[in-house]
């Protein structure tokens, strides 16, 4: 039994070696993406949030998360971010007493993409304890 578990997880890893030794990190596979913050009620961009860029990456028995970046939105509530289209991405907000964040698979994102992430102002926040 311990002889067929640990064949299947060197197998495992094996192929996971080979799928990302395939995957090119090229000129052609980076992409500009435009991540927007707005408060969720007004609608009203939100300046100085934080946004880490994070990069998902195969790990047993579960997705391990890398922190690739980490960016503040302008006044217009926006930071423009290069990224490579094969990776995952998971987009995380920071700010005054706030978080939020969204998430996309591999090839999801497009070129010149603007993402958008509502974000609930602290004040309208609804704390269950």
């Amino acid at each position: 039994y311990t002889n067929f578990r640990i064949h299947t997880l060197l197998f495992f890893s094996l192929m996971l070696t080979l799928v990302n030794c395939n995957k090119k990190t090229d000129i052609k596979n980076q992409i500009t993406v435009t991540i927007s913050t707005i408060d969720k009620y007004t609608k009203q961009p939100r300046a100085n949030d934080t946004v880490e860029v994070r990069i998902g990456k195969p790990a047993f028995p579960m997705r391990k998360y890398v922190k690739i970046g980490e960016y503040l939105t302008d006044s217009l509530g926006s930071v423009k971010i290069h990224l490579d289209r094969t990776e995952r991405h998971s987009f995380a907000i920071f700010g005054r007493h706030t978080f939020a964040s969204t998430e996309f698979t591999e090839g999801e994102l497009k070129d010149g993409q603007k993402v958008t992430i509502e974000v609930i102002p602290p004040e309208k926040r609804k704390i269950p304890w």
